[in-house]
């Protein structure tokens, strides 16, 4: 599996052996969509394309970033959060 700076450029097939809901496993194929199409995995580009409530989508994103899943980091000219998917050997499970 490729890696971009510690992040993963493919999605993992192991999420779905992870237990997690189906929200949470959706907002992780869907921040490997984004990255796949070339656009950031911002919180504002989740939230634009994320069909359920704001609460959904914070608590699936706070999941997956303490379970070590996503990474948050500080990207691009304008400093904005971007959700970057981690190799699952470093998964919190």
């Amino acid at each position: 599996m490729a890696e971009d700076n510690g992040f993963s450029s493919r999605i993992d097939r192991e999420i779905f052996n992870t237990g997690l809901s189906v929200e949470t496993i959706s907002l992780y194929l869907l921040c490997c969509g984004l990255i796949h199409a070339g656009a950031a995995p911002t919180l504002e580009m989740l939230r634009s394309r994320w069909n359920d409530s704001d609460e959904s989508l914070q608590g699936c994103l706070n999941e997956l970033v303490e379970r070590k899943i996503l990474r948050r980091t500080s990207m691009g000219a304008t400093g904005e959060d971007e959700f970057r998917p981690v190799e699952s050997a470093h998964w919190r499970l």
